[in-house]
């Protein structure tokens, strides 16, 4: 019975139309707002590509996406010297971290950190949990952005998210190195 009622309700969710079907109806494509290459750069081969810093618009279902001047989805408030008496834990992954498709205050990071200072005494110990998730990115890509940019935040502590990407991306982005003779 659970799983029926189930199957119902996805059956009654409203699925929004899509730009082929509407270019199919000769209606105009909907907005859709920035895409992840307008708000990233070039970057080395390592990295390839990276967040523009001080970047902010909307993007994919209207959601509000700004990177900081250090070129994170974080707190445009954010120091690069920890403060004293704060806890630093550092996220890095691919757009599930980032929070591409969320609002800013809606990443998992900046939820986390609300929760983990909700109550806490005013003189009592922070935490700052910092977001350097990057889509389209992989272990490789993370491990050179670990060592460059992370590491210099002093975090506390480093979290890996992995995600499916895991399989495919790092062997063709370690093709790709090995093309351009990367010494590895």
């Amino acid at each position: 019975q659970a799983a029926q009622g189930y199957y119902e309700e996805i059956t009654a969710a409203h699925v929004p139309v899509g730009t082929w079907l509407a270019g199919l109806e000769g209606r105009p494509p909907p907005d859709t707002g920035a895409h992840y290459p307008e708000l990233t750069r070039p970057a080395d081969p390592w990295l390839e590509r990276e967040l523009k810093p001080d970047w902010s618009g909307d993007v994919a279902g209207g959601t509000r996406l700004s990177i900081n001047r250090f070129g994170m989805r974080d707190r445009p408030d954010l120091t690069r010297a920890k403060p004293p008496g704060v806890c630093r834990l550092a996220f890095v992954g691919s757009s599930v971290v980032m929070g591409y498709g969320v609002n800013d205050d809606e990443t998992f990071p900046h939820v986390l950190e609300d929760r983990l200072n909700a109550g806490r005494p005013p003189d009592g110990p922070r935490c700052q949990v910092l977001n350097f998730g990057a889509g389209m990115s992989d272990v490789i890509q993370r491990r050179a952005l670990i060592d460059r940019k992370v590491f210099g935040f002093e975090p506390d502590a480093v979290y890996y998210v992995a995600h499916q990407d895991e399989f495919v991306s790092p062997v063709r982005h370690l093709a790709r190195l090995a093309t351009k003779g990367e010494p590895l």
